[in-house]
Parts: structure tokens; sequence; C-alpha cells
């Protein structure tokens, strides 16, 4: 197998992926500027400063797979009452305290945003996917299906820090 810095099959794979991806409009859309912007850049080199000790010529892109995973549930926990909960590397479920919930925090993911957190959120992920600076991250955000979200409205302090 050649090196993967010239591997040019990647984005046919990652294009046929792409396609089946389901999830909200706004976030299509992110997933299509990602796609767009991964097929103008090339791999990174270890001549850019931020992968100059990672030598990706040896990683082997087509090997791996975009399906889920059979993995342990992950738990991060925000505060003391607060909670996300992913299994499978997808968002299951998100708690809020009360006075959060009362205050407009939002705690969930990105396929269900409410209006209000999607007027908000979906630019910048936009944004980000259309500015990515390299392949690896253009990739990432062309495979984007969910995400955890913790918006907190302007002017609202949580009491517990978020850890």
């Amino acid at each position: 197998m050649g090196n993967a810095v010239e591997n040019p099959t990647v984005g046919t794979d990652l294009a046929a992926v792409h396609d089946a991806l389901q999830g909200p409009e706004w976030l299509r859309g992110v997933r299509d500027a990602a796609r767009r912007r991964f097929d103008k850049l090339a791999w990174p080199t270890t001549m850019e400063e931020e992968w100059r000790r990672t030598n990706l010529s040896a990683f082997e892109f087509d090997a791996y797979t975009s399906t889920a995973v059979d993995a342990a549930a992950v738990h991060v926990v925000i505060g003391s009452e607060n909670r996300l909960e992913f299994d499978n590397s997808r968002l299951s479920s998100a708690t809020l305290t009360q006075i959060a919930l009362d205050n407009g925090v939002y705690v969930g993911g990105l396929a269900t945003l409410p209006d209000s957190v999607e007027k908000r959120i979906a630019p910048i992920v936009l944004e980000s996917a259309q500015n990515a600076d390299n392949r690896v991250l253009s990739w990432h955000y062309g495979l984007l299906t969910d995400s955890a979200v913790i918006h907190v409205p302007a002017g609202v302090t949580l009491a517990d820090p978020v850890v």
C-alpha cells in the first residue's frame, strides 16, 4: 500500500460515507463545506509546525472506517449534577439542574439543538469547517454527525464549574 499522503482514494471514500450520514439540514451543509475543503487540501506533512513531530507517511487512512465501534460508555460530568452521557461516541443523554434550565443553559447534541441555540452555534461550526487548515480537520468536519454542545447564555453564571 502506498504512502497515505499520496493516496487519492480517501476523498472518494469520504464522499460515500458523507452521503449516507443523517442529521439536520444545517449540519449537512457543514459536511458539504468540509468535503469541498477536504478536496482542495493536501494531507499534512512534517514541514508544518503542528505536524512537525507527527509523521503521517506510514498512516494508512483507508484502513480506518467511519462506522460506530463497540466501546464502553464514557461519562462526562459537568459540575456535580449536570451530566452528559455518551455511548459508542454518540450523545445518549443530557441532564441539567433546574437552575441551569431556568437560566437558558442548553446541554445536548448538535443534531437536536433548539432553534435559539442553533442560530448561534450553526454559523460557528460552518465557519470552522470552511476554514479548516488541514485535510485531517476537514475529514473530521466532513463526518460530523453529533457532538456535545454546552451553551451558556450571555450573562449567566453556572454555580458549578464545567469539569
